[in-house]
């Protein structure tokens, strides 16, 4: 039977080809919102290191109230009894990926940070970390705390 000049075949042939594009439009503008796996694994591995850094500041920061001062190094030996005990799961000292340690820039009493570097760009890291470590910086990597 004819419709319009089409058949029935034709019909269901568009039909089918229209959802068919409709489909992939939808999935192609879903992989470019979350950026697929490969952002997937790169985000993964950016909160990996953002945890890290993050639970070498809370170490430090202990360290800081319990002494008066940071360490000079990050070291496990270095850091006071009672925050390994109150910290005893240590965080790691180096990147999961590339085994660098993460570097940590130290003035006495004043400035501490801790870097890492990151896979992601400057934006995503803002949008990933920026809301929840008011003192992290995307375009160095650092968290930095700093005392008067």
């Amino acid at each position: 039977m004819k419709i319009n000049g089409f058949t029935d075949m034709t019909t269901r042939r568009w039909i089918i080809a229209s959802g068919f594009i409709a489909v992939l439009i939808v999935i192609t503008a879903g992989l470019m919102v979350a950026g697929g796996p490969v952002q997937g694994r790169m985000d993964q591995n950016d909160r990996g290191r953002f945890g890290d850094i993050s639970s070498m500041l809370r170490v430090l920061e202990c360290h800081y109230r319990v002494i008066g001062t940071f360490p000079e190094n990050f070291e496990k030996q270095q850091i006071v009894a009672e925050c390994r005990q109150r910290y005893p799961a240590a965080p790691n000292l180096s990147d999961r990926i590339s085994q660098q340690p993460y570097p940590y820039v130290f003035q006495p009493n004043i400035r501490i940070s801790v870097c890492a570097s990151f896979a992601s760009t400057q934006q995503r890291l803002l949008a990933l970390f920026g809301k929840t470590e008011p003192d992290f910086t995307p375009e160095t990597g650092c968290i930095t705390i700093i005392r008067d």
